[in-house]
């Protein structure tokens, strides 16, 4: 998927095993949010749920070669030492390997409406071939503006120079074991713009980082950004029912997100439930207000955030 790179894909992960996924799982296993296929889906099973999954598969997608995969990215999976988040280098080696995540699996959605479109099985399933069609054409459009970001970012990594695309960072002083990499798009009740060479996206990856948690948003300063500038205030609150509903929002609009264990068993089950079932009412808004559960992640985060700044 790199610029002009034509070797076979390997199976890459967004965030590092050793650094990130390892230092969070059980017995080497996450929970990944897991959206079950609605065609095969039996009236025991709800569509959304977290699945065990071991961290060799989890953030994994076929986007770069070996070389590529080894040497671009070295040093945000660096053998010894840490990454300094703080640096755009590694902002940009992240966001990058978001975006053409991001674009692995919308190439993959494409192809399977596309199969299906075409095949016996929509007409036997009585499927909406228009609807499917409506689909596709706007993941076709969303796939050009994910291909507008990774030039972009490609051509200043190139370069090495980092001025493309502008991020928000923050770091909490406490571990919270939540992993999210996402590309999210925030309609503002004007739709998409087809005369436009891109549309507003928000990079967005959070995941823990050796006792800390890290935040980060790319984004694009041509832009209004309104839905990034209210949530950002939120996560660095001293109250927990605020930075959790910062969270919560973020996870309505990212599919690719997981926690480890730890993080999944503390949950309120009937909260989760909660969750899902909002998850599911709310999974075609992209509007800046939704219904959500905020307080999913209440009682950890007000186990977890320091108390001096809690009681700021």
């Amino acid at each position: 998927m790199f610029h002009d790179c034509s070797n076979e894909s390997i199976g890459s992960h967004v965030f590092s095993r050793s650094h990130i996924l390892k230092p969070i799982s059980k017995d080497l296993n996450i929970y990944q949010f897991n959206q079950r296929p609605l065609i095969f889906l039996s009236n025991k099973h709800d569509v959304f749920c977290y699945k065990l999954e071991p961290i060799r598969n989890a953030f994994i997608f076929k986007g770069f070669c070996q070389k590529h995969d080894n040497d671009l990215f070295k040093s945000i999976e660096p053998h010894n030492g840490f990454v300094d988040w703080s640096q755009k280098k590694s902002q940009y080696l992240l966001s990058y390997r978001t975006i053409c995540r991001e674009i692995y699996a919308n190439n993959v959605v494409i192809n399977v409406i596309d199969t299906i479109s075409k095949d016996n099985y929509a007409k036997r399933q009585s499927i909406n071939l228009f609807s499917l069609e409506k689909q596709l054409i706007t993941l076709q459009y969303t796939r050009e503006n994910l291909f507008y970001y990774k030039s972009l970012l490609e051509k200043d990594i190139l370069k090495e120079d980092f001025s493309s695309i502008s991020f928000k960072y923050i770091e909490l002083p406490f571990q919270f074991d939540l992993c999210v990499s996402a590309p999210i798009y925030i309609d503002y009740g004007n739709g998409l713009c087809f005369n436009s060479d891109c549309q507003e996206l928000n990079i967005v990856n959070i995941f823990p980082y050796y006792g800390k948690t890290i935040i980060l948003f790319g984004y694009l300063q041509k832009f209004n950004n309104q839905w990034m500038d209210g949530i950002l205030p939120k996560f660095k609150s001293p109250y927990p029912h605020i930075v959790s509903s910062a969270f919560v929002d973020i996870l309505y609009r990212a599919e690719f997100n997981a926690m480890s264990p730890s993080l999944y068993d503390s949950l309120d089950k009937d909260l989760l439930n909660e969750f899902f079932r909002t998850w599911k009412k709310e999974v075609n808004n992209f509007s800046d207000d939704m219904q959500e559960v905020s307080h999913l992640f209440y009682y950890t985060l007000n186990e977890l955030m320091p108390k001096s700044w809690k009681d700021l």
